[in-house]
């Protein structure tokens, strides 16, 4: 299976920057590269794994757009709720009510069950 363009770029410039810090690994413990030319090195494959990640989130980008598969309606008409703040918490209220009642019939029924 080929893989899409700018994964297959990202695949190939973390490959490119794997080898550059095995290279640059290699040198810093033989000691036969002078500090500059490692620190150019180990910049130089910092760049390609940041290119790398970047090709890959796009990538990513495009193929959640491509593969989207959400049931969407557009003809929907949305459903927006009218209620005001205070209309809100007096049905919140009424809902807390309506638990402690069903609470407080559980607890009754638990009772008469245990004795």
């Amino acid at each position: 299976m080929k893989l899409p363009a700018h994964r297959e770029k990202a695949a190939e410039l973390f490959a490119q920057a794997k080898a550059l810090e095995d290279e640059w690994r290699e040198k810093r413990k033989v000691k036969r590269v002078s500090e500059p030319e490692l620190a150019a090195l180990e910049e130089k494959c910092k760049t390609l794994e940041r290119d790398a990640r970047e090709s890959l989130v796009k990538g990513e980008a495009i193929e959640d757009t491509v593969y989207d598969l959400k049931a969407v309606n557009p003809n929907r008409v949305g459903e927006e709720d009218t209620r005001t703040p205070r209309q809100l918490l007096d049905f919140i209220a009424e809902k807390g009510r309506e638990a402690d009642s069903a609470l407080s019939n559980l607890q009754a029924l638990i009772s008469q069950v245990d004795t």
